[in-house]
């Protein structure tokens, strides 16, 4: 259920009561087939690697505001079919660096 959206920087964002019915929106909205991968960060930050589909990949956030959760993409999605690997340098949703995943 969609609690309110939260507009910040000029994005629309919608929240949920859970962090579990945030999840199961993001994974809807973006198409995600493959698996979804939560990382907790030492500073209570909630990264997503989302298997969009074989050897593609994106990062998203799992945000918590006073009135709910929210999960939003943070790059866009990356064919890594014919690498060895990928380091990305990311920004979370406040802005923080977060070096390389």
């Amino acid at each position: 259920m969609i609690i309110r959206i939260l507009v910040i920087v000029g994005m629309l964002v919608e929240q949920y009561k859970t962090e579990q019915d945030a999840i199961d929106r993001y994974l809807e909205i973006e198409t995600i087939t493959g698996t979804l991968i939560q990382f907790n960060l030492s500073d209570d930050k909630k990264i997503l690697l989302a298997e969009y589909k074989r050897h593609a990949y994106f990062v998203g956030e799992l945000i918590e505001t006073e009135e709910g959760f929210a999960a939003v993409k943070l790059t866009p999605t990356l064919d890594i079919g014919n690498t060895n690997g990928v380091i990305l340098d990311c920004k979370t949703w406040d802005g923080s660096q977060h070096g390389k995943i």
